[in-house]
């Protein structure tokens, strides 16, 4: 090819955005990072219930995973938008971007893959893509407040006030006000709930997407 034939830097940067496929091996990339962090969280509550208190490393990663995990979805839910004859670039060459922003649930019911029992979830990690899981704190504390109020933490972090009062209680030696292991299964069955929700959540998102490509490329992208 000639460099008189090469596509410009607007039609190259028009190309790449404005074409599912990007969008989605871009989720692929941040799902698999979220994943590598997957492992010593689930470690980390095996030591819990083995009895083992104190900072475990994964106290670092609840934030970060969720973060990950967000983004990946985000990326999921324009690819479907831009899938359904959205262009976030114009002929121009400039980034129009997508009014619904971070916001997932608003994504998700733009993308027209809304689901009421996913709504919690999706507001939880809404939290983590805006502030949450990068910064100390939002850009305004209604939003902080908002978190608090509505109790839109981690799925896993919801656990740790629970376990950490149980550890400060021992430490004391004042009895727990509730059996150890009633506590581990209350906790635990909320947090596995929640990432079953995510994980089926995230498969069905990627499989619309996946559905809209070109039929001889689908198989490609199929787990």
């Amino acid at each position: 090819m000639s460099i008189d034939a090469r596509p410009s830097p607007e039609q190259e940067f028009q190309e790449e955005l404005n074409d599912p496929i990007s969008w989605l091996n871009s989720a692929a990339d941040l799902a698999a990072a979220a994943e590598l962090l997957r492992a010593p969280i689930k470690d980390y509550w095996n030591s819990v219930r083995n009895g083992i208190t104190g900072r475990h490393m994964a106290d670092n990663l609840f934030r970060p995973y969720y973060l990950l995990f967000g983004f990946a979805l985000e990326n999921l839910l324009k690819g479907i938008i831009i899938a359904n004859g959205y262009k976030c670039v114009n002929k121009k060459g400039r980034f129009k971007g997508f009014k619904q922003g971070h916001d997932l649930l608003q994504l998700a019911i733009k993308a027209k893959v809304y689901k009421a029992s996913e709504e919690r979830i999706l507001q939880s990690l809404t939290n983590h893509t805006y502030w949450y899981g990068r910064y100390p704190g939002p850009t305004d504390c209604f939003r902080m407040f908002e978190s608090r109020v509505l109790k839109m933490s981690v799925p896993f972090e919801t656990g740790i006030p629970i376990y950490q009062q149980m550890i400060d209680r021992q430490r004391k030696g004042i009895p727990d006000f509730e059996d150890r292991e009633v506590v581990i299964e209350k906790v635990e069955s909320y947090n596995s709930g929640d990432l079953a929700v995510m994980d089926n959540m995230y498969r069905r998102i990627k499989n619309t997407l996946i559905e809209k490509l070109d039929p001889e490329i689908r198989d490609i992208y199929r787990d």
